[in-house]
């Protein structure tokens, strides 16, 4: 049995959880949206994190024509950016702001307690960071960007079934495909001749603010 830290417990069946989401569950999951101005119209969408981050206050449409220096600044001033441009080169943005991020980041101390304290700070101001790039997805979960994959069962099984446009972090989205891909196929342990499955849905890879503890393995002969 695992613990999330949202407001519900997960009981013996958490395989099920990867296949419908933290709704099916009875989760405490309140609606919450973000909202944004484009071409001088006001939208709104569907706000989802399975990290339970709160949407951002402040976004702006942005599209391949950023530049990394920018995106960066204006993520650390609190500033979202809704991607408009290629999926691809939203990734590479996202890796660009990361190293910016990682650089920035160097306070240290010879004290135990006080270098783990300043690590855990910087892992959280990095989060926020880079939870700052914004994707949208239409009401079928589809990602209306160039190049973009099909994510629909990725986002299924991570957030749950929906029929409204949303918009989640790429960060979020990224960690949703890497969970969805370790569920296909599992993860090979070393020297036990098997593949062990996670069978976690709301903590993935790169998800930030998640529990650390270890996921249920699920073996295969």
């Amino acid at each position: 049995m695992r613990r999330l830290r949202r407001p519900c417990v997960v009981d013996e069946s958490l395989h099920s959880l990867t296949t419908h989401g933290p709704q099916a569950y009875g989760c405490a999951m309140e609606t919450e949206f973000v909202r944004w101005t484009e071409d001088g119209i006001e939208h709104s969408a569907v706000w989802r994190s399975t990290s339970g981050a709160t949407p951002p206050k402040k976004v702006r449409v942005a599209d391949d024509s950023i530049t990394a220096d920018e995106a960066y600044r204006l993520a650390c001033e609190g500033t979202a950016l809704l991607w408009r441009g290629d999926f691809h080169n939203a990734r590479q943005l996202g890796t660009a702001v990361a190293a910016r991020a990682d650089r920035k980041s160097r306070k240290t101390s010879t004290d135990p307690a006080t270098a783990f304290h300043l690590h855990r700070q910087t892992q959280s101001r990095r989060a926020g960071i880079l939870g700052m790039l914004l994707v949208p997805f239409d009401a079928d979960q589809t990602v209306p960007l160039r190049r973009a994959p099909d994510v629909r069962q990725a986002v299924l099984e991570a957030y749950g079934p929906t029929d409204q446009p949303t918009v989640s972090s790429l960060r979020d989205l990224l960690g949703a495909i890497g969970a969805h891909e370790w569920q296909k196929k599992g993860v090979e342990i070393p020297r036990s001749g098997r593949e062990s499955t996670p069978v976690t849905a709301c903590s993935h890879p790169f998800a930030a603010n998640t529990s650390t503890s270890s996921p249920t393995p699920r073996s295969r002969p």
